[in-house]
């Protein structure tokens, strides 16, 4: 009986924008619990009771949930799943944004332009564009307690294409990045020996037998059924620990990123004793000043900074969505944001130290030995561990922190794409692990074409335009949609009330006008740049299949342009 009034009170209330989980327990002091608890206590009544939380961890079928009648989107904005804690959330936060690009990215980038004074546009970039776009996208999942999708498409449906398109970015993102795990869990097995097998040859052990890379991306080659093992494995166990959503993976969070940040340090140790690590270390920290004139560190810091935070994703608004709208997350998101630019600089210091160790060792000058991407963590690192000693020992460290960076990204990949099919009609219908084994199923399946020959050809096509447009175009989209069409006012007032944060009148500046037109600047530099020099030597058709996939995400926000859903539009406001 308690639930039915529940459910004809969530019908009631159909139309109020502003109705919260709080006022129903006002009226029903039973429900002093989170949604997912009285899920579970309520278990042994009946199974059509077990699913009044949309995102209840039980196995029960959401057909039973709408069996007694009450709506899916009524249910989602109330009653969404919470993260178990303050401590689950910055962990599963910080599992996103810290990853494998912190390591393999960041640290070359610094060293390629100017080294120290890299920081000074980085640093631009994190204050005037990615913190205030992580913190905006934090507030409106929480206010609105919706998907990215879901919440665009509140302030005006003909927006909501906007949020699927950064949705649909992250699955593109996760069919190539989970092949990372996949070869650096074969590294990490052939790294429990007594003495490395690549030697000083990896190159051509990681070319030849890792990826049996063909010469050329026409050429798909073989599948490598030890990569398609090692990806197979990685994409069981994210499952298993997303399948019951937030609640389980916030658990597991709690151990996959702390556990890197303590290999970090012990390789940093184990890098700064080395001989001639502060030779690498001086070329990754050496300042540059003149460099600061050219716009191209600019582009490049700001690039940087969106990728490695993560914003336009989709996930932070996914993430805000299952906090409850009383908490106050503002120092939670500073706290992120410096947890993430500092790892990367931390990071430069492990990485450097050990190729100026094997600059020394080689006799190359480390400006030869210095790359960026794949390139830095399987054939520069692991060449450098060979050399070492007690290499195999530290092998295993530092491939295991390499795994374990990039399962906590797919992570919150994983709960993002989730979160939105839950909110469609069809999945709606069923328990969470349905839509969690759907979104891993797929991307485990074309991850496959990763692990062919031509697997790496692939993947450097796919990461560079695959965000080139889109992760941009979202952003101007946030900030526009907030700033003129919301109203940043109207917004402002509906956060105060919500849980008390006072915005300052800077953030009126950055969202209308800083956001958006830094956004634009960067999508017609990236298009110019591409322009005057084919990305990697491509051929030109492969270069227009390249602009097919970064414009792919752009149908999706012309059809929700086109074919806007009113009803849901007429509920939220």
């Amino acid at each position: 009986g308690l639930l039915k009034e529940v459910v004809e009170l969530l019908r009631w209330f159909d139309h109020q924008p502003l109705i919260e989980i709080r006022q129903i327990r006002q009226i029903y002091p039973e429900l002093q619990m989170s949604s997912i608890e009285l899920s579970q206590d309520l278990s042994t009544e009946s199974q059509s009771n077990e699913l009044v939380s949309l995102h209840s961890s039980s196995d029960t079928s959401r057909s039973e949930q709408l069996e007694t009648g009450s709506s899916d989107v009524d249910v989602e904005m109330q009653l969404r799943q919470r993260f178990g804690s303050r401590l689950q959330f910055i962990f599963v936060c910080m599992g996103f944004a810290v990853g494998i690009g912190n390591v393999w990215r960041f640290p070359y980038l610094c060293y390629k332009y100017g080294g120290g004074a890299f920081l000074i546009p980085y640093l631009v970039a994190l204050i005037f564009l990615g913190f205030p776009l992580f913190y905006l996208e934090l507030l409106l999942g929480q206010y609105f307690q919706k998907d990215a999708g879901g919440t665009l498409g509140s302030i005006h449906p003909r927006l909501r294409g906007f949020g699927y398109a950064s949705v649909f970015v992250t699955l593109l993102v996760g069919c190539y990045y989970s092949i990372i795990l996949g070869w650096s869990s074969v590294f990490l097995v052939r790294s429990f020996t007594d003495v490395l097998p690549w030697g000083n040859h990896t190159e051509q052990y990681f070319n030849s037998s890792i990826l049996h890379l063909t010469e050329d991306i026409s050429q798909f080659g073989s599948i490598q059924w030890h990569n398609f093992v090692g990806l197979l494995i990685c994409w069981i166990f994210i499952f298993i620990c997303t399948f019951k959503g937030v609640k389980s993976s916030g658990k597991v969070a709690l151990v996959t990123v702390s556990t890197p940040y303590i290999l970090l340090v012990v390789l940093f140790f184990r890098g700064i004793t080395l001989p001639g690590a502060i030779d690498g270390i001086i070329y990754y920290l050496k300042p540059d000043f003149s460099l600061l004139l050219s716009p191209v560190i600019w582009i490049e810091a700001f690039n940087q900074l969106l990728f490695s935070l993560s914003p336009c994703f989709g996930v932070i608004i996914a993430f805000g969505s299952f906090l409850d709208k009383t908490s106050n997350r503002r120092n939670d998101a500073i706290f992120i944001a410096f947890v993430n630019s500092s790892t990367s600089f931390f990071a430069g210091f492990v990485v450097f130290s050990i190729i100026g160790y094997m600059s020394n060792e080689t006799g190359l000058l480390v400006e030869d030995v210095v790359t960026s991407g794949p390139g830095l963590a399987f054939i520069v690192y692991p060449r450098a561990l060979a050399l070492m000693p007690f290499g195999p020992f530290f092998s295993v460290l530092f491939f295991i922190m390499m795994i374990l960076l990039g399962i906590d990204s797919l992570f919150a990949w994983v709960e993002t794409i989730s979160s939105s099919l839950e909110s469609s009609r069809l999945f709606s219908k069923y328990p969470r692990y349905v839509s969690s084994g759907c979104v891993c199923l797929l991307l485990f399946i074309s991850g496959t074409i990763f692990c062919s020959g031509a697997g790496l050809h692939y993947l450097t096509l796919f990461d560079h335009y695959v965000t080139v447009v889109s992760l941009f175009m979202v952003g101007i989209a946030e900030s526009v949609s907030v700033g003129w069409i919301y109203g940043l006012d109207n917004f402002k007032l509906k956060i105060e009330q919500m849980n008390g944060t006072h915005l300052p009148r800077v953030f009126d500046y950055l969202v209308k006008y800083f956001i958006p037109g830094i956004c634009f600047l960067l999508i017609i530099a990236a298009m110019v740049m591409d322009s005057l020099q084919p990305f990697n030597d491509f051929r030109i058709e492969v270069i227009a299949i390249g602009w097919v996939i970064a414009l792919l995400p752009c149908t999706i926000v012309l059809y929700y342009a086109i074919f806007p859903r009113e009803t849901d539009y007429a509920k939220d406001l």
